[in-house]
């Protein structure tokens, strides 16, 4: 059968604008690489929210590689999503 759907989260997989998980990195710090048109996305306001928690949403910019990183100390599933001009 085929990989996984978790898997497919740290790879460009074709879309227009993807939203790409860099897993390597230590187990609290996330970052994630977007990507449009296969190019960075840089300046772009991405937000992590832990479901179902009444936490404050944290908040990043996307660097000139379209990398953005976050301290996701708190065990849980998280939304990551992004506003930017495109």
């Amino acid at each position: 059968m085929g990989e996984s759907q978790e898997r497919l989260v740290d790879r460009a997989i074709g879309l227009r604008l993807e939203l790409i998980a860099e897993l390597e990195r230590p187990c609290d710090e996330r970052s994630f690489e977007i990507l449009y048109e296969d190019k960075p996305l840089a300046d772009a306001l991405v937000t992590a929210t832990l479901l179902g928690a009444a936490a404050n949403d944290l908040h990043a910019r996307t660097d000139k590689h379209g990398r953005a990183t976050f301290n996701l100390q708190a065990a849980g599933a998280w939304r990551i999503w992004l506003i930017g001009r495109l």
